[in-house]
């Protein structure tokens, strides 16, 4: 499991102990002997979940939690408490603040391993929503119809305006399929930027509205298309004007 660990404890064995549980797991750790430092991390290190110590001098761990909460770009952050398993206050009070869970003294490893590696995993989650949320703002504002889709063409944002051209309320399952079904050009994606020209089959007129449609692709770090955005755009063609064309 990849990720970045925070661990906050003011006890160095307990940083120590914590440390050599996690580093086999793939994960990278950073470490805090006081909340102060702690913050100081946060604020320039990308971080994926967060271990904290309650009792400590200076800012304590639910101080730390607290500000965490209270910064936007952090808030949604997974953090988890360490403490003790009789204190049921602790833990009351862990929960009103906003702790994502709670890991037991003395550190048992299976039960570190699987609430990290949930609490990871809930983390990219939640940042995945929350950019999606940014983009949705974005495209909405574009005069364009953007669809972004998977590499299987299953469509994870549309704005007004694709669902406009298109005519569509409910998402299509799958982009590709509805435009080649709705339209008359049967589409082919390659590895390459594409450009074509669609008509609806309902009307073949040389002056019906037509649209401009241009597939990107985007590639992961390996190469490989991890998504795609069609952009859609209304024209009024003539016929001759203008030719069904794919290009790089």
């Amino acid at each position: 499991m990849e990720g970045t660990i925070l661990i906050i404890d003011d006890e160095e064995r307990n940083l120590k102990m914590l440390e050599n549980m996690l580093l086999p797991e793939g994960y990278k750790v950073l470490k805090a002997n006081n909340g102060t430092d702690a913050l100081e991390i946060l604020r320039t290190e990308t971080v994926h979940a967060v271990l904290t110590d309650i009792m400590m001098p200076g800012i304590s761990g639910f101080d730390v939690l607290k500000k965490i909460r209270e910064n936007k770009e952090l808030a949604a952050l997974s953090v988890i408490i360490l403490t003790s398993l009789t204190d049921k206050e602790e833990r009351i009070k862990g929960l009103e603040l906003g702790a994502d869970d709670f890991i037991s003294k003395p550190f048992d490893l299976d039960e570190l391993r699987a609430k990290i590696n949930t609490q990871v995993k809930l983390n990219y989650l939640r940042m995945q929503l929350n950019e999606r949320a940014k983009l949705v703002k974005v495209i909405n504002k574009i005069d364009e119809g953007v669809i972004i889709a998977n590499s299987d063409f299953v469509p994870v944002s549309i704005n007004t305006k694709a669902r406009e051209l298109l005519g569509v309320k409910e998402i299509p399952v799958n982009i590709l399929s509805y435009l080649k079904e709705k339209f008359s050009e049967d589409i082919r994606v390659s590895d390459e930027r594409i450009n074509v020209i669609l008509k609806q089959k309902t009307n073949q007129s040389d002056n019906a509205p037509s649209i401009s449609l241009t597939i990107e692709l985007i590639k992961d770090s390996s190469g490989e298309v991890d998504s795609y955005i069609f952009i859609l755009k209304k024209n009024k063609l003539t016929g001759g004007q203008f030719e069904n064309s794919y290009c790089g």
